[in-house]
């Protein structure tokens, strides 16, 4: 409630958050729901569930491998604050969300410089 307070009249914060297993979609429900944000799951094209999913993430992640996620479902180049939140894969950021906030980076210099 306070930051629904303090955020008065703003766009609500946006969580966007990637979650291979669930986990992290668990903690993304939590904390949005607690902060009142609007929360947006990356969505992963290309599916790493399961045994080989967990070592399919593991390789792209070690090597940067590029991977394909979904368009946005919300514009978060014009939000107010983006709280990103994705676990990691052999001490990497996974790919999912390394594109996704790469996008992110490209559509805000473009929205600034153009």
């Amino acid at each position: 409630m306070a930051c629904s307070a303090i955020l008065h009249g703003m766009t609500p914060p946006l969580l966007i958050y990637f979650s291979r297993s669930g986990n992290t979609r668990r903690l993304a429900d939590m904390i949005a729901d607690g902060l009142t944000f609007t929360r947006e799951e990356i969505r992963d094209l290309i599916p790493h569930k399961g045994f080989f999913g967990y070592f399919r993430s593991g390789y792209e992640a070690i090597f940067h491998k590029p991977c394909q996620i979904g368009a946005s479902l919300n514009d978060p180049s014009v939000a107010h604050v983006v709280v990103s939140e994705a676990d990691l894969s052999s001490g990497h950021v996974r790919m999912q969300a390394h594109e996704f906030l790469h996008s992110l980076h490209a559509a805000t210099n473009s929205n600034t410089t153009g």
